[in-house]
């Protein structure tokens, strides 16, 4: 039986029309994921779909998941060709029957109370060689944004999350992927403001 992974809704999301910045992360986390997905593709706590939107141009279907009416009513109205549903994503994954080659998952895991349980349903989910790609902002201080739950997530912090799959860690800043762990500190010395780790992962 699986747990009871109920937390309380996360309303923190990005708006396209007035969030540049974010506009930034999307379009370089989810054209960077873009190059590691494939087939039937689960975009997990989308948002507005802009992110769900980038990933249907290189995959065989989009399948994009959020808990908020307003979210979905938006992608919905300007993104074609994806199968937008307003669903808890925990709930939907603890209940999911479909197929679904990848899972992505941008800036979503630190809302959830249980983390790890997340992680863990996206395995399950998951056929064998399937492909896991999330991202979370990088060493984030505890109650920086009060829509977290977690908060420090680093690569040795991450690593005990992923039994049972292969990985790869990026860095994100300033609409650049640092391949490099010390590249992505330099820049976090010369600019303000926070960057994220995007995780690469297949399961074995």
């Amino acid at each position: 039986m699986a747990p009871s992974h109920r937390a309380k809704k996360p309303v923190e999301r990005f708006n396209p029309e007035t969030d540049k910045g974010g506009s930034k992360r999307v379009t370089t986390t989810y054209s960077f994921a873009n190059q590691f997905v494939y087939g039937r593709v689960l975009d997990a706590a989308c948002g507005r779909g802009v992110g769900s939107d980038i990933l249907a141009h290189g995959c065989e279907e989009v399948v994009a998941v959020d808990n908020s009416t307003e979210a979905i009513n938006y992608a919905k109205k300007h993104y074609e060709d994806i199968k937008f549903i307003c669903d808890d994503i925990l709930e939907f994954l603890s209940s999911c029957k479909d197929r679904f080659d990848c899972v992505v998952a941008m800036e979503a895991i630190e809302h959830f109370d249980d983390d790890l349980g997340f992680v863990r349903l996206v395995y399950e989910l998951l056929p064998r060689e399937g492909v896991f790609v999330f991202s979370v902002p990088y060493l984030e201080k505890l109650g920086r944004n009060p829509f977290h739950k977690h908060f420090y997530y680093s690569k040795d912090k991450l690593i005990p999350y992923l039994k049972g799959f292969k990985y790869e860690f990026y860095y994100y800043k300033d609409a650049t992927i640092y391949g490099e762990l010390v590249e992505f500190l330099k820049t976090l010395k010369k600019k303000s403001g926070l960057g994220s780790l995007v995780v690469v992962t297949k399961k074995v």
